[in-house]
């Protein structure tokens, strides 16, 4: 009698731990968190999902600004920041938008945040450097940098080794080793002047980068290789702060105050609702964070046989 419950049991067992994997690296399980804006006319954390339902406003705040949502490699948390004057603080919350605590206070740079692979640290830009945040003890660290850039976004290399930035004062984006050295531009604007390049982000496998430039006529995204080769148009019409799907299979952006989603071979390009700065999956987990649901099967299940479980 036992033997045919254990022959029921895992099979089941295992279905469920695929339908959680699922749910938590879908693409259809996961929805987008943007800024919002409210009746009152203040900026708000919202998510909606790809198909555009699910429409949620998280914060419901008045007289006060909460705008660069930054999904966690886990996807449990959002980071953001929030402004009632001329600094902004970091705060964080559940992705159900429940905890909100605050992180860090009054912190000048107005730019956008990145979580590392592992989700135990934030990075935000500077001037002629970054800032390295640790969660755990709330230790910054600050990392210089060898040239002169104001550093206006920022996203950490799934990997965990790189940092792509551009840079407000250059118009460029760059990457750099996550302790300062080896700073390499990916962009350049010597063939089309005066062209803005910002918002990196990495692909889930690290091996491309989606950015936003001005080197069209109307700006778009583009899409290049981690190396910088390779560079690509994906949309021309005034699209910006590209987002990548947890698959990696859409880019989430923002354009003329609106959210939409567009695959990453061009096609089907579909607004879903108002909003800005979109974050799908801001950061993928790295190769030794990822689980997969029979890694998942195999801890679990060696931990139940050590119990002594189901005999």
């Amino acid at each position: 009698m036992k033997t045919g419950i254990k022959k029921v049991l895992c099979p089941t067992f295992l279905g469920l731990l695929f339908v959680l994997w699922s749910g938590i690296h879908g693409t259809w399980a996961n929805p987008i968190v943007f800024s919002c804006l409210s009746d009152g006319g203040n900026l708000e954390i919202c998510t909606i999902n790809s198909d555009g339902t699910g429409h949620q406003n998280l914060t419901n705040s008045t007289n006060i600004n909460e705008f660069y949502p930054t999904r966690s490699p886990d996807r449990m948390q959002i980071l953001f920041m929030e402004s009632g004057g001329s600094a902004a603080s970091f705060y964080l919350m559940s992705s159900d938008g429940d905890n909100i605590t605050l992180l860090k206070k009054e912190h000048w740079a107005r730019t956008r945040p990145t979580w590392s692979p592992d989700g135990m640290k934030i990075a935000y830009g500077g001037v002629d450097s970054f800032f390295i945040f640790n969660l755990r003890t709330k230790i910054e660290e600050k990392v210089r940098i060898s040239a002169r850039h104001l550093i206006r976004d920022i996203a950490w290399s799934p990997d965990g080794h790189r940092i792509a930035f551009s840079s407000l004062d250059q118009r460029q984006v760059y990457v750099i080793n996550v302790d300062g050295t080896n700073l390499q531009e990916l962009t350049s604007d010597t063939d089309i002047p005066h062209s803005h390049n910002r918002s990196p982000t990495w692909s889930p496998d690290g091996q491309q980068i989606a950015f936003s430039s001005s080197r069209n006529e109307s700006g778009g995204i583009f899409l290049m290789d981690a190396d910088g080769r390779n560079v690509r148009e994906l949309t021309n019409g005034g699209e910006g702060f590209p987002s990548w799907s947890p698959d990696g299979s859409q880019i989430a952006f923002s354009v003329a105050g609106y959210i939409g989603v567009i695959d990453v071979d061009g096609n089907n390009l579909k607004l879903l609702t108002e909003g800005h700065s979109p974050s799908w999956q801001s950061t993928f987990p790295g190769p030794t964070t990822a689980v997969s649901p029979v890694e998942m099967g195999i801890a679990v299940w060696g931990a139940i046989k050590s119990d002594g479980g189901l005999k």
